[in-house]
């Protein structure tokens, strides 16, 4: 019947909004508030080469930051962000959980800490 179609929920179709998620080696935020990302990393590469270099790769640990930069659009107040880690195995790590403050001023970016 015309009308009686189920309502479509999408909680995030007017905020808050993904503006970056990446990680990089370093985060400088400025007097004026502005962040600087340095060495974006896109690919980690480890080798090892000679007579004892093993068949089978042993786990890398590689130390870095993880930005992510929320614009919030239309939402406002307290929300809470949840962070899944996952194994390329794909075995869950514990979740990383903070929250983020979204104002009333709809373009200022609201970046969430992880140090």
């Amino acid at each position: 019947m015309p009308g009686n179609e189920p309502i479509t929920v999408r909680p995030f179709e007017q905020g808050p909004y993904l503006q970056a998620a990446l990680f990089c080696d370093q985060v400088i935020v400025g007097n004026d508030n502005v962040l600087s990302l340095i060495r974006i990393i896109d690919t980690l590469t480890h080798t090892e080469r000679g007579p004892t270099a093993p068949t089978e790769m042993p786990e890398v640990s590689y130390r870095s930051k993880l930005v992510i930069m929320l614009k919030p659009g239309r939402a406002r107040g307290r929300h809470e962000v949840k962070i899944q880690p996952v194994l390329p195995n794909g075995e869950s790590l514990p979740p990383f959980v903070t929250s983020v403050h979204f104002e009333a001023e709809a373009n200022r970016i609201a970046p969430v800490a992880n140090t």
